[in-house]
């Protein structure tokens, strides 16, 4: 698929795929700036390190009502609204493009 044409495609797909496939990105290349959904299965990931926890989202930018979370650059969590996280897949597409982690949610283009 040329750029152009992956361009059109990344323009036609839902918020919800994007994001799909920025994660499997990020979890292909060790992005930085991967994030994760914001809910209980991300705190269980902490789950051997409370107080770290609790340090994270104190010194962090946390709104419990956004529905995905990242660390920053600190280690404080960092929470983003699913029009910020679209917009961080967004801000990756020259990536993904290159990385080819998009191929296998293409249907027909």
């Amino acid at each position: 698929m040329t750029y152009d044409n992956f361009c059109r495609w990344w323009d036609s797909i839902d918020g919800k795929t994007k994001i799909s496939i920025f994660k499997d990105y990020c979890s292909e290349s060790g992005c930085d700036d991967e994030f994760w959904d914001f809910d209980d299965e991300f705190f269980q990931m902490f789950a051997e390190k409370p107080m770290e926890i609790c340090r994270a989202t104190v010194y962090g930018e946390v709104d419990f009502q956004d529905e995905y979370i990242r660390k920053d650059v600190y280690g404080n969590f960092e929470t983003l609204s699913y029009y910020e996280a679209v917009e961080e897949a967004d801000n990756y597409m020259e990536e993904i493009y290159e990385s080819g982690c998009y191929e296998s949610y293409i249907k027909t283009f």
